[in-house]
């Protein structure tokens, strides 16, 4: 299913309300423009026959009179349409229809028919906008026909719509300017769980939020949050004593129990089936005591409560004296070395040499007949590289992948054919980490199995 981007759908949905107010604003103003203009239309007749009444019987003097008044409205640009009675002989012939009686006309502001009268007539199915008032002896009558009020409306509009249609890619372009401001505030809180949850692990489940919620509405996503974090804690919690605890209360059973198989073993005569029963009973309880153990190593690196004692260390000194060992015990593979002297790491040397016996260990355990062992040390600036590889037979698809989970093991190690737990490389990535390194596995197509360290020479300094 493909995921639609929420940036776009918010776009192009304030995009398409925008073109709607656009139509609806149109709509809207086709109902109500004609009448507004026509009202507007009819009070500057009003005023302009009140001023210019006197100037009739010139019609070009009282048209320079109407056009003179201080008038931004719309009459001022139909005065050349406009229909002028004065009862004379310079009416036209459209006077009769509007002088003669024949229309009624309306009172505006006082029922006196000597006052204003203004509004729409019908003759002869035109429609009128008139204008009637009594000056002097004469009875001044402006008109305007409605066809001429709807041709100025449609100019308008022609002129609008033209400006409408040039405004539309600012338009669209400033709608989606907007979308993407208003996403930035909205997804702002929602980026910001969002950087907290994926940077919440084991390391800062004790870190709250980096900042509560700006607004109401995002508060409740944030407490949410902040108690999921305190569950996962309280859980992690858990889960981390009760292992660090089990290992720790196994260790005294366990030790008992071995004791108790030597002095079984010693007391059954020798080469007895029950001796060898209780060799077999000794060997299980010192793989319980291994698993123990190892398991209260990493309960302790999990719970980043192992100290290290840091010393200045030849690590050069100490690789090379265990490839020279691997060399003079091993006589079954060929050993290959290339360590650089003088490289000095400083480091918890203990947990230093547990992490690199674990490494070749795994490298001999898992090796073949006549296959081969390489120990390599580099300088790098600041850092090392450690690098053990060994030639290996029936190697699991998945080790790269699955080589540094807890309790994972290889083909023939499942089978029993090799002794082993599973948790050597989990406690030497751990080791490397402890330390601001990282350890690498990689299988070549030749079954080639490569782990490599990679570490700072100082890790206190930054």
């Amino acid at each position: 299913m493909r995921i639609r981007s929420f940036r776009w759908q918010l776009a192009l949905r304030i995009l398409g309300m925008t073109i709607l107010v656009i139509l609806l604003n149109r709509g809207i103003a086709a109902l109500v423009l004609e009448q507004s203009i026509s009202t507007a239309i009819r009070n500057e007749m009003v005023l302009g026959v009140q001023q210019c009444g006197a100037k009739i019987a010139d019609r070009e003097d009282f048209y320079r009179c109407y056009r003179g008044i201080d008038s931004k409205g719309p009459s001022r640009y139909l005065i050349e349409t406009f229909t002028v009675c004065a009862g004379d002989a310079a009416d036209p012939k459209e006077c009769r229809a509007l002088t003669d009686g024949s229309i009624a006309w309306q009172p505006e502001g006082d029922s006196s028919p000597t006052r204003d009268a203004v509004g729409f007539t019908d003759y002869n199915r035109t429609h009128w906008l008139g204008v009637r008032k009594q000056v002097g002896e004469h009875t001044i009558t402006v008109a305007l026909t409605q066809a001429h009020v709807r041709t100025y409306m449609d100019e308008l509009w022609s002129v609008r719509d033209a400006i409408l249609w040039m405004s539309l890619p600012p338009i669209f372009l400033a709608v989606l300017l907007m979308s993407w401001f208003i996403m930035f505030w909205v997804m702002k809180p929602i980026h910001l769980v969002e950087k907290a949850l994926l940077e919440l692990d084991l390391e800062n489940l004790d870190k709250p939020i980096s900042s509560p919620a700006s607004y109401q509405e995002f508060d409740r996503i944030a407490s949410t949050y902040e108690s999921l974090r305190m569950r996962l804690k309280d859980s992690y919690e858990r889960i981390r004593n009760f292992t660090a605890d089990a290992s720790h209360e196994l260790k005294t059973p366990m030790t008992i129990l071995r004791g108790s198989a030597e002095k079984l073993i010693a007391s059954l005569p020798a080469g007895s089936t029950a001796q060898v029963d209780a060799r077999a009973m000794g060997e299980e309880i010192e793989r319980l005591i291994d698993i123990t153990e190892k398991l209260l190593l990493l309960s302790r690196a999990d719970a980043k409560s192992l100290v290290l004692n840091r010393t200045e260390w030849n690590l050069s000194a100490f690789f090379d004296a265990l490839a020279a060992d691997a060399a003079q015990f091993q006589n079954k593979v060929t050993i290959v070395k290339h360590i650089a002297p003088g490289v000095f790491w400083r480091c918890d040397p203990q947990l230093a040499k547990q992490l690199i016996h674990n490494l070749y260990t795994n490298a001999s355990k898992y090796n073949i007949p006549k296959g081969r062992i390489g120990f390599a040390l580099e300088k790098r600036g600041t850092n090392f590289r450690l690098t053990i590889e060994n030639t290996g037979a029936r190697v699991a698809q998945d080790l790269a992948k699955h080589a540094f989970e807890r309790f994972y093991r290889g083909d023939a190690a499942h089978n029993r054919e090799i002794d082993g737990l599973g948790l050597g490389l989990s406690i030497c990535r751990e080791i490397a980490v402890l330390h601001r390194g990282t350890l690498e596995l990689t299988v070549s197509p030749s079954s080639v199995v490569t782990v490599t360290l990679t570490a700072p020479l100082d890790p206190t300094i930054d």
